[in-house]
């Protein structure tokens, strides 16, 4: 009898090749094929008479004459790789291209071949794929109420979204059913969203990972495109892998008492057919009958507070003008998720989305310049003197937000927790949003991006080179401006400048 070679993949059949090779006395090889002596058995009738020892009862757990099985690589581990490019090819029939061109505002998916390559991944070929243009205003102001598409400017090169169990139900990349595709054509740096999501998770906060990709469609280079992670059950998997990742992610519904059961289900974006949602109407209904004496216990057992403020630390120093702060309705703001970590800390989690519009020079709601007319926006340290909704960009027009500090839960944490935010913003300013790093940042992420530019046929390399330039200064400045916000304590609206 030849040594046997133990799998990783079938420890149950493994362990009896072991059984029958030290009852041989022969070693076993393990999977790298290096020795494990295996002494010969000595039968002992104390030990295996049934009469002595009772039936035989199988253990349960490893066998420790196995080497250890390794963990199943998390989703998206191989994709999202510190400094890779994927190279993507997408193959479509004239047919389906044109349809999508001509009618994605409708966000209908096509059949595609997908061709991506990675240094961890290698090349993975998918026959069939799900492919469509995403996005929302990005998207869809392109398209005029006639239903006509325009080219120009950033609706030009519009963003995708691949569906890759759309016509295979078990077809993955990496362990991934979905992955984003973002243009980036209204971020002239092209590095907005790799900054921001990338000091998110350097601070401590849970984000989509993001991979910088080289883009074909139908043998065309489409240029540069960011990569980045779709949040759905494959996310919460991989990024909360300890508690199981088997929790609700709820997508844009804020905690608030008297929360209806179909408007949370319907936000749902795992365990929809479940539906469970009375975990975060209890998390809205303890927020509702907080007060300021009351609020930082009865929030423990549903969120972690210092998480919370960290994570507004990265999102007003970046000048996030279209996330947590911007109550387009007055029950919720926009671009962000919660997840419910039943199988982990049991609370609830808040997570980043869509940071393109991130780290302009100035805030358009809270800090209005240049051609924005509207009028100011109380920011997250400034009491408004009433919650009616205000006019943004332009006073004569349709949009509005509502005071962030109208909402009670962000209300009842600047006026209890303000000292906390504050050295939570010394901590970023002395981490990741120290100047020197966002500088070091930019110059690394455009050493990996300049090569694609230059071939980019949307992007003219020159004026990518000085917006880059620009962009650092401008992160110098965000880096001050933060410091000022969180130095100058709350204040109520109407108050003088710190």
């Amino acid at each position: 009898m030849s040594s046997v070679c133990v799998r990783r993949r079938s420890q149950a059949s493994s362990a009896l090749l072991v059984l029958a090779t030290a009852f041989a006395g022969m070693a076993c090889a393990d999977v790298s094929s290096s020795r494990v002596q295996v002494d010969p058995v000595v039968t002992d009738p104390a030990v295996t008479d049934p009469a002595v020892t009772g039936p035989h009862v199988p253990t349960s757990g490893p066998d420790p004459l196995l080497p250890p099985i390794p963990p199943e690589p998390l989703p998206g581990a191989g994709v999202f790789v510190e400094d890779q490019v994927l190279e993507i090819h997408l193959t479509l029939a004239p047919a389906d291209q044109a349809s999508l061109e001509a009618n994605g505002d409708d966000e209908v998916y096509v059949p595609a071949q997908a061709s991506i390559t990675g240094t961890d991944i290698g090349q993975v070929q998918l026959d069939q794929v799900g492919m469509r243009h995403k996005g929302a205003y990005s998207l869809h102001h392109c398209w005029n109420d006639a239903g006509v598409r325009s080219y120009e400017d950033e609706c030009a090169k519009l963003s995708y979204k691949l569906k890759f169990d759309e016509y295979a139900a078990d077809a993955r990349l990496d362990g991934l059913k979905r992955l984003n595709l973002h243009a980036a054509s209204g971020d002239a740096t092209r590095m907005r969203e790799l900054i921001a999501y990338s000091t998110f998770r350097e601070f401590g906060v849970d984000g989509p990972r993001t991979a910088i990709a080289k883009v074909h469609v139908n043998g065309s280079f489409e240029g540069l495109f960011i990569a980045v992670e779709a949040l759905d059950g494959r996310y919460t998997k991989a990024h909360f892998s300890e508690g199981g990742g088997d929790g609700n992610l709820y997508k844009e519904v804020w905690p608030r008492s008297g929360l209806s059961s179909t408007r949370l289900a319907a936000s749902l974006r795992t365990n929809e057919d479940v539906g469970d949602v009375s975990a975060f109407i209890a998390f809205g209904n303890a927020v509702g009958a907080s007060t300021q004496a009351t609020f930082a216990a009865n929030m423990r057992q549903w969120v972690d507070l210092e998480h919370i403020l960290r994570y507004i630390a990265v999102d007003r120093a970046l000048k996030n003008w279209d996330g947590i702060m911007a109550f387009y309705s007055p029950s919720s703001p926009h671009n962000f998720y919660w997840y419910h970590d039943v199988g982990g800390s049991g609370r609830f989690q808040l997570v980043p989305w869509d940071m393109d519009n991130t780290s302009w020079d100035f805030d358009p709601y809270m800090d209005p310049q240049s051609w924005v007319t509207a009028a100011p926006v109380p920011d997250w340290n400034e009491e408004p003197t009433n919650c009616s909704p205000r006019s943004v960009w332009d006073t004569s027009g349709n949009l509005s937000i509502t005071p962030p500090r109208c909402d009670r839960f962000l209300d009842l944490l600047a006026e209890t927790h303000f000292d906390r935010f504050q050295s939570a913003a010394d901590e970023l300013l002395a981490g990741p949003f120290d100047p020197a790093r966002l500088v070091a940042k930019v110059t690394h992420f455009s050493e990996l991006l300049e090569p694609i530019i230059a071939e980019d046929p949307y992007v003219n390399l020159a004026e990518w080179r000085s917006e880059r330039d620009d962009f650092k200064l401008l992160l110098q400045r965000s880096s001050e401006d933060f410091r000022a916000f969180a130095a100058g304590g709350l204040r109520t609206e109407g108050d003088p400048a710190p």
